[in-house]
């Protein structure tokens, strides 16, 4: 197993300013059975820290303003696991209507890992692409979703990406984050050291806290964009999203 370095805690100060880092997941080095250690450890935190919770109520949400639409068609860059798409699909038969997923992703040990889980899953289809140079026609789907990788990019890029998504869905853009402030950073810094064996989580926990935006920049940021109708909110226990139209 590669030896991978793990941060130790930050200066809270450090947290007034958004300081962007690249996290292992990223990086070359880390070795297959790592990633997957750490994709298995983030869908597990997705159940239970909320991000599955938030993206389910936000699309509940714009469905009773939007009206329904089946097939739902759904855009979700940056997939990782494909855990969202997957819940996602889980919660609409529950609901009765059909949903079509195209789950980007970019990083090739990730899909190596996702794609055989979702062989036997037709209404999720699995592309490999960047998400900064969708390889997509432009208004295919009905909504698009970013989850947990706009804190990743820098300000220049976030814009570009908003603005593609944009392009993308005909009603909103859903972006489900973290937010930037102390008591979260201790608290990841916390969890990722109790409830993880991962030296990728342990170090990309703390790590994504200090990359995350607060909401008045991601406010600025979907401005940029050209978004016509931004809503953003909080949700339990140091999540945000962001709602976006086109």
């Amino acid at each position: 197993m590669t030896a991978l370095s793990t941060s130790g805690p930050h200066s809270p100060h450090a947290l007034v300013q958004r300081h962007l880092t690249t996290e292992l997941l990223d990086l070359e080095s880390p070795t297959y059975h790592e990633v997957v250690e750490s994709l298995l450890d983030l869908r597990r935190f997705n159940r239970t820290f909320g991000g599955v919770r938030m993206l389910l109520n936000r699309l509940e949400y714009l469905l009773q303003e939007d009206g329904p639409a089946s097939p739902l068609r759904l855009l979700d860059v940056a997939t990782g696991s494909a855990d969202l798409p997957l819940s996602v699909l889980s919660w609409s038969r529950k609901r009765g209507f059909d949903v079509e997923v195209t789950a980007l992703e970019r990083n090739p040990r990730v899909t190596r890992f996702v794609g055989p889980l979702l062989h036997a899953v037709p209404q999720v289809s699995l592309v490999r692409g960047d998400a900064l140079r969708l390889p997509l026609r432009p208004s295919r789907f009905h909504y698009a979703l970013c989850s947990l990788f706009l804190h990743q990019l820098d300000e220049e890029q976030s814009v570009e990406l908003l603005r593609q998504l944009l392009e993308q869905a005909t009603r909103a853009v859903i972006v489900n984050d973290l937010r930037r402030d102390r008591l979260h950073y201790a608290a990841a810094w916390l969890v990722s050291r109790t409830l993880s064996r991962s030296a990728i989580i342990r170090n990309d926990a703390p790590a994504s806290v200090r990359n995350a935006y607060t909401s008045a920049e991601l406010c600025s940021l979907a401005r940029r964009a050209g978004a016509s109708e931004i809503k953003i909110s909080r949700h339990w226990p140091f999540r945000l999203s962001m709602i976006l139209r086109p």
